[in-house]
């Protein structure tokens, strides 16, 4: 968080991109196996509106929109290593937060029960920015 605004998801590079190639050989050093090893709480601050890395364009080059479940799904897949893993979606989060009025959030349906994670939904705006006081409160309510 930068004077309120988000600098965008850290791991945005675990979601498939043109560069594959060379984004798999970053995969296959061990990142999700770290990530699995760690008895820390592993949280995730989704993205509350669509960019570059929840938005890609389909073969027709359309602009499609990932839902949070498919955004979630595509990251395990990543850490997974798109198969030489089997890991489970838990074993890399625990716990994600979704911005209150964000656009990317869970529907709610069975695939979002199916995923085991713990889901928070924060008041963490103030005005027309999140406010980075209340997130780092919730983090460490989270932590502990």
């Amino acid at each position: 968080i930068r004077n309120g605004y988000s600098l965008g998801s850290p791991i945005a590079y675990l979601i498939r991109n043109q560069d594959f190639e060379n984004w798999q050989e970053i995969m296959a050093s061990g990142v999700g196996e770290a990530i699995k090893q760690s008895s820390s709480k592993k949280i995730l601050i989704m993205n509350g509106s669509y960019d570059r890395e929840t938005t890609y364009l389909d073969k027709e080059g359309n602009k499609q929109e990932l839902t949070f479940e498919e955004f979630l799904s595509q990251l395990k897949d990543a850490l997974n290593r798109y198969g030489e893993l089997s890991n489970e979606l838990s074993d890399y989060v625990t716990d994600v937060i979704f911005l209150e009025g964000s656009v990317i959030k869970p529907s709610g349906n069975e695939e979002t029960t199916k995923l085991k994670i713990h889901l928070v939904e924060p008041s963490l705006k103030e005005a027309t920015h999140y406010s980075p006081e209340k997130l780092v409160e919730k983090l460490l309510s989270i932590a502990q």
